[in-house]
């Protein structure tokens, strides 16, 4: 694993976090994917943790920017809010009770779902311990 650079500033208004490594970059193509938590590969795997980082400190008024030289390496800055001014950045979404409704019923039908398969392995494992008894 080639050596890490970590770098920390403190301004008026936010935390920066720098992190830079000569591992050779990222090649632009694949940035966007790495913000993704869709894809299934072994690089999504190791990308999960950008994601989520992203997601939290935007969540709470910060930012994580990468930027990558392919052949050189990456920097990743983390920007956390300092002031203690920024709410939690919360979406707005607007559904109509259609929508609501149509919901509620794939929640409920999801957890009778998970209810009925906990419920089956629960009989399984009673009967195979019965068995064995």
């Amino acid at each position: 694993m080639p050596p890490l650079e970590v770098r920390m500033t403190q301004g008026n208004e936010d935390i920066c976090l720098k992190v830079s490594d000569l591992g050779g970059g990222v090649p632009m193509s694949h940035i966007p994917s790495i913000w993704s938590q869709l894809s299934i590969s072994t690089q999504a795997e190791r990308c999960k943790g950008l994601s989520l980082t992203r997601l939290i400190s935007r969540y709470f008024g910060g930012d994580l920017e990468i930027v990558s030289m392919e052949g050189h390496g990456t920097e990743s800055y983390l920007y956390l809010d300092r002031t203690g001014t920024i709410g939690e950045c919360i979406p707005s979404i607007q559904l109509s009770d259609d929508e609501i409704g149509s919901l509620l019923d794939r929640l409920y039908y999801e957890q009778d779902q998970e209810e009925t398969i906990h419920r089956s392995s629960e009989e399984t494992c009673a009967e195979s311990m019965a068995v064995t008894a």
